[in-house]
């Protein structure tokens, strides 16, 4: 049985693939305690070449190929290769040579000592480095990501996509739904990894192929945050979410009835009080659905539309009879003061907001108040 796994993810990587293997193997067998190591690469259908590739060279015996033609992403991919896996230490890193191959050592040896839950090379630690060739924006745009991560491990390079694990730690975390690319971080989350070790690497450009790296991923890569903080934080977080839509919905109906004073010279008839909610309805409909698409497995939404709808309608209800209700204890004194800047105007929309909060809760649209083991277990 191999002491190491080496889980490598692949799309159109097989000019990449043969140095990559015999630099990992060379490496390996510098270091005589870490014994015998398997490569497995999982391919995402490339039709490329790979399989010559791996049948041709000198360490197929060590090399498993798996071809997926039924699915594709590279989250999905190192969870395959990690499943396969038979070693004792679980590496993952990427095909470009971006990583070096020569680190593989340097990265499990914490672990094979017991001083690490998981070690990560890293671009920023003392000693790290990237290619200078390396564009302002790529820059840039790597330190907010980093930023983003950091509240889930107290690390330099969080984002880090060469790290190794002991595979115990792995059977540990329960259900894995990794969006994107950084599966590292959803490892280090869902295992609870306490001690997080790092190894500095230089980060070298890929010289053959192209990179994965779109602004889709990156979109993907912001809704894998936004569900590692649910789990992290699942009483918190939630009600901040709730609280942004909120704030977006009174913004929107703000707009609304700036129209209304500019059409209306002023003042909102019953026409435009009536339909005010929309742009709320509007606003929480784009987050409703991004919401379905990040908890799908993770909390049991079985009918969305119809609960939405339902939902809507009654916050839309509640609104109205806010308004109605202010009005008439006013003695429709409301219709002189529907302007922008009336304190009467908002209560009505508190109260719609304080109903999608309360029926959303009572339909378990969200995992606020759930064990955290509960929360991601799988949905049947």
């Amino acid at each position: 049985m191999p002491r190491l796994s080496v889980v490598v993810p692949t799309y159109h990587e097989a000019a990449n693939v043969a140095e990559l293997a015999d630099r990992l193997f060379k490496a390996i067998a510098t270091r005589p305690e870490l014994g015998q190591a398997e490569l497995i690469l999982v391919d995402d259908n490339s039709n490329d070449g790979i399989d010559r590739v791996v049948a041709d060279g000198p360490y197929r015996d060590r090399t498993k190929l798996i071809v997926r033609t039924d699915e594709r992403g590279l989250a999905s991919a190192v969870l395959r290769g990690l499943a396969e896996a038979r070693g004792e230490v679980l590496v993952v890193m990427d095909a470009d040579l971006s990583h070096p191959p020569e680190a593989v050592p340097d990265l499990v040896a914490p672990i094979l000592a017991g001083k690490a839950d998981m070690v990560v090379g890293s671009r920023y630690a003392p000693g790290g480095s990237t290619d200078t060739e390396w564009s302002w924006f790529r820059r840039v745009n790597s330190r907010v990501a980093t930023w983003l991560a950091r509240p889930f491990a107290a690390i330099h390079d969080p984002m880090s996509g060469f790290f190794a694990l002991p595979a115990p730690l792995l059977r540990s975390a329960g259900f894995l739904n990794p969006t994107g690319y950084k599966i590292a971080l959803e490892l280090m989350v869902k295992c609870r990894c306490r001690h997080v070790a790092e190894v500095p690497i230089h980060f070298a450009d890929r010289q053959r192929g192209q990179s994965k790296l779109t602004m889709g991923e990156q979109v993907r890569y912001v809704e894998h945050l936004s569900r590692l903080y649910d789990f992290r934080w699942p009483h918190i977080v939630p009600v901040l979410k709730f609280l942004i839509v909120t704030a977006l919905g009174l913004l929107g109906a703000g707009a609304w009835f700036l129209l209304a004073a500019m059409v209306a010279g002023g003042r909102v008839g019953w026409a435009w009080w009536a339909t005010a909610y929309w742009p709320a309805i509007a606003i929480n409909l784009l987050a409703y659905w991004r919401y379905i698409k990040q908890m799908k497995g993770l909390v049991p939404i079985r009918r969305p539309v119809f609960d939405f709808v339902a939902i809507s309608g009654y916050e839309w209800l509640t609104f109205l009879v806010a308004g109605a209700g202010i009005d008439l204890w006013l003695g429709s004194g409301l219709t002189e003061a529907r302007s922008l800047g009336s304190g009467w105007l908002w209560p009505p929309f508190f109260a719609a907001f304080f109903t999608r909060f309360l029926l959303r809760k009572l339909a378990r649209h969200d995992i606020r108040g759930l064990p955290a083991r509960q929360a991601e277990a799988p949905v049947p």
